[in-house]
């Protein structure tokens, strides 16, 4: 679970060469890139990197995905 600011959140199970994204009953798909900075991924409605528990996440219809991070498993 990624957790964000304003209480915004989001499931993503990311592969080798793909990452889905669960939010608000969507799916995305999104595919690995090359990157020097974490592990990219991309699609023609988002953009995903993943460097330690930071996650940065735009979506091209809702920029409002601030400040993310995995939520800690107990």
């Amino acid at each position: 679970m990624v957790v964000c600011a304003g209480g915004r959140s989001f499931q993503i199970e990311a592969r080798e060469k793909l990452a889905r994204i669960f939010l608000d009953g969507r799916e995305l798909r999104l595919t690995r890139r090359a990157s020097s900075l974490g592990q990219q991924y991309r699609s023609s409605d988002a953009a995903l990197i993943i460097d330690g528990d930071y996650v940065a996440f735009v979506l091209n219809d809702d920029l409002a995905y601030e400040d993310c991070h995995f939520r800690a498993t107990n």
